[in-house]
């Protein structure tokens, strides 16, 4: 009889399993390769081929068993290997401290990668390729194309909009810039 794995209410064979297993993490490799300064990858990124067939409950307890197994890593919600990390150049850092300390002064009050140019005197490609690692680091929050802003004033943004309905029902401009402070 063959060994079989179960989620939940579904049944694989194990010999499949390990095939989808080695698949994920050949698949995570690959993208690692491709793109070397990436910090991680979307679930969605990595179903492809025989991944995107199976029910993403499967998926996420596959996902889920090598994180738990220490095979896969996830970080702001990214999958890497456990081996990728991003190492920041001292230069990065301070970049980052300098992106930083302008998006907790403006609070809520959005950045785009123009002001930040301006305020840093640090070119646009710089400015911005900073703000994806950011965000990928889980240090900022982007809105829309060009708005970011500090990951604990964004969060805290959301809770007080997020409590402002719960007390109201019905909430307009005028209470969010208010509760905002903005």
């Amino acid at each position: 009889m063959q060994d079989l794995v179960q989620f939940d209410e579904y049944l694989m064979a194990a010999e499949n399993h390990a095939a989808l297993v080695h698949r994920l993490i050949e698949m995570l490799s690959s993208l690692h390769r491709m793109l070397p300064d990436s910090s991680g990858f979307a679930a969605g990124e990595l179903r492809t081929d025989e991944l995107a067939r199976l029910p993403e409950p499967v998926f996420l307890h596959i996902v889920e068993r090598l994180i738990a197994e220490n095979r896969l890593g996830r970080e702001a919600g990214l999958l890497r290997l456990p081996a990728k990390r991003i190492e920041l150049t001292p230069a990065q850092s301070q970049l980052i401290a300098q992106i930083r300390n302008v998006l907790v002064a403006e609070g809520f009050a959005p950045s785009s990668s123009g002001v930040l140019t301006e305020k840093l005197g640090r070119s646009k490609n710089e400015i911005e390729k900073t703000l994806v690692l950011m965000e990928r680091l889980g240090r900022c929050r982007r809105l829309g194309l060009d708005l970011f802003f500090d990951a604990a004033a964004f969060d805290t943004a959301v809770e007080r909009v997020q409590a402002l309905l719960e007390e109201k029902n019905e909430i307009g401009v005028g209470d969010v810039t208010q509760a905002l402070g903005s």
